[in-house]
């Protein structure tokens, strides 16, 4: 909702505004300069451009950022020598709107940019290079992967996807070594977007991560790439003596959906871990494979707590009735909830 005072600037005439950024109300100028982006006559665009160069550098960076939404191309030269102001956030807002107009003539500026002495405004060309693309900024991209700052590392990825650059999967897998769990869990996430089965060996060893989102976005990472190579490295997963790795193996496998891998999962509802075998309940309910019944029937008095999962037995029962709800398999009646079988009357 518009406050008053934003009405009242919306209702000044073109003249009045532009006069309105030489005001002393720092936030009149500011207000001005807002109203003056939605116009798309030159008068603004020139005043925008003017204010550019000014004294107040919150005034300098808001014209960068709304020069950057008018996306006209008499603002790139502006724009670009905006890069070399002294104040960091000038720079980022002018790196930002240059990667907003995608003008290919901005693309050699901004990579000068990348070596930026501020990790800020190297974030910023990461993400405007990545826009304008091309082969020059693929190479200056896979470079700014070494960047000492975690954000210019994981903005170098995203852009890289952004581009679809397949030669910077090998460098990309060699980032899951990152030492900073965020740059870990993004690069799982590029990695995931493009498919890349060679790093399944590498998201394996993630499952094992202290980071709980390390963890996690390296499981949907291997979901994701998916098909029969996903779900071997999964299966050899299963063997890990790490019980957390184990369980969330059999998650994956669960989510992948290859029927034929529920007869790996089988011998794990005999897991030492209850989350184990919980999960591999789970997994079996959802691949749909009506040749494991007897197996989970076996299991319907395990009742050892799983947290908020309940019990081990509960989440074995709500695999048999997915299956059966699936109809993959007719119900049992012939089977107790004891997991026993009925004795018959015959």
């Amino acid at each position: 909702m518009l406050t008053q005072a934003m009405e009242k600037t919306l209702g000044r005439s073109l003249a009045q505004l532009i006069a309105d950024l030489a005001s002393f109300d720092a936030v009149m100028r500011l207000r001005a300069m807002e109203v003056l982006g939605t116009r798309r006559d030159s008068e603004a665009l020139f005043a925008l451009m003017d204010a550019l160069t000014g004294e107040d550098a919150i005034q300098r960076a808001a014209a960068a950022e709304t020069l950057g939404r008018m996306r006209d191309s008499r603002a790139l030269a502006p724009l670009m020598a905006a890069l070399a102001d002294n104040e960091v956030t000038v720079r980022v807002r002018a790196a930002e709107s240059l990667g907003l107009t995608g003008d290919v003539r901005a693309r050699s500026t901004l990579l000068e940019a990348l070596q930026d002495s501020h990790p800020e405004v190297r974030a910023a060309a990461t993400e405007a290079v990545g826009r304008i693309g091309g082969e020059e900024a693929v190479e200056a991209l896979i470079k700014a992967l070494d960047d000492a700052d975690p954000d210019v590392r994981w903005g170098a990825a995203d852009a890289l996807t952004r581009l679809e650059a397949r030669e910077a999967i090998p460098h990309l897998i060699a980032l899951l070594n990152d030492r900073e769990p965020g740059v870990q869990a993004r690069v799982a996430d590029a990695l995931a977007r493009y498919k890349a089965r060679a790093a399944l060996p590498r998201l394996v060893e993630l499952l094992a991560e202290e980071n709980f989102q390390v963890r996690w976005r390296a499981a949907d990472a291997m979901v994701a790439i998916g098909g029969f190579s996903a779900a071997v490295w999964a299966v050899r997963a299963l063997a890990n003596p790490d019980a957390g790795v184990r369980w969330r193996a059999a998650d994956i496998l669960g989510r992948l959906g290859r029927k034929s891998c529920a007869f790996a999962l089988v011998p794990f509802l005999d897991d030492p871990d209850p989350f184990v075998r919980a999960r591999t309940a789970q997994a079996l309910g959802k691949l749909g494979e009506p040749r494991v019944l007897d197996a989970l029937r076996a299991h319907l008095r395990d009742e050892a707590p799983v947290g908020f999962l309940g019990t081990v037995g509960e989440n074995v029962q709500a695999a048999i009735e997915r299956l059966e709800r699936s109809g993959r398999v007719s119900p049992q009646p012939g089977w107790g909830e004891n997991g026993e079988r009925k004795k018959s009357n015959a």
